[in-house]
């Protein structure tokens, strides 16, 4: 009896442990099933577009910053030129950061500005084919690189981060810049 009761305790930690750890997989099995399918709203219940604008925002502004520190020139022109390429981020991160643009980086292909879907879609199969690679950052972060099969170029990668017990969402993008 008291064997029995070890092992059912044993099971009752280590299932829902189990479940635990597999949520992020789930999620973005989930993801990939929506992109796949194009179901918009399905795929965008997996990611905080708000919190992700705001940190794309911020890591833009803050490489384009760097770049203009090596620079050590006083120039005025270079400083202006630093002021208006910061203005047009935060727009252009907005206008970028749709269902469609994520859904396209998690299937690995490239969006292009005015890109008609059809047109991608039409793409033969082993160019849409991605590796995928994913890992536990830390208990509440977790990552997924994507990259394309045949490209020799850095991956992707979708930070998602655990909201309550079993829920995650993409909430920044690491691009290989």
């Amino acid at each position: 009896m008291k064997k029995m009761t070890k092992t059912m305790l044993l099971v009752a930690v280590l299932v829902p442990g189990l479940l635990l750890y597999l949520t992020p997989y789930f999620a973005v099995r989930e993801m990939r099933a929506a992109a796949e399918s194009g179901d918009e709203a399905r795929f965008s219940e997996h990611i905080n577009y708000r919190v992700l604008k705001a940190n794309m925002k911020a890591d833009f502004n803050a490489k384009l910053q760097n770049e203009m520190a090596k620079q050590t020139s006083s120039n005025a022109l270079s400083s202006f030129g630093a002021n208006f390429a910061s203005a047009f981020v935060n727009p252009l991160i907005d206008t970028l950061v749709t269902p469609q643009s994520m859904a396209a980086i998690l299937s690995g292909r490239r969006m292009r500005l005015q890109e008609n879907p059809a047109q991608a879609d039409s793409r033969s199969a082993a160019q849409r084919e991605t590796d995928v690679v994913s890992r536990y950052e830390s208990l509440n972060r977790f990552i997924v690189a994507v990259k394309r099969t045949a490209s020799n170029d850095a991956p992707v990668e979708l930070i998602f981060e655990r909201e309550g017990l079993a829920t995650w969402k993409v909430i920044a993008i690491r691009l290989p810049l």
